[in-house]
């Protein structure tokens, strides 16, 4: 379900919500998901608040799960194995242009 809402973010073409313009690293999300517990509530994070940017208002929903992935962010960067791994340095970039996104909307 969460690849199938990141997909679909991905497939935005408007320039303002093109989640392209982060990186061409992006597109491979969708294959990692499932493999790394940060990256996969950062996903869901950045989904829901790039639907709720899209619709212009902020949703319970969309800070619920912010705040959801902070706290599996903190703990995966307490792990000393998970750490400095990839899929945990996409997830805390994720977790940035989510915290961008969220305030300019």
């Amino acid at each position: 379900m969460i690849m199938g809402a990141f997909c679909s973010a991905l497939r935005i073409t408007d320039v303002r919500y093109d989640l392209g313009v982060y990186g061409t690293f992006i597109k491979d999300i969708p294959r990692r998901i499932g493999t790394n517990a940060a990256l996969d509530a950062s996903v869901k994070a950045i989904t829901s608040t790039y639907s709720a940017v899209h619709k212009r208002s902020k949703t319970v929903e969309s800070l619920e799960h912010y705040v959801d992935a902070l706290e599996v962010l903190r703990n995966t960067l307490n792990d000393p194995m998970e750490a400095g791994s990839a899929n945990t340095l996409c997830a805390m970039y994720l977790m940035m242009v989510c915290q961008v996104s969220s305030r300019d909307s």
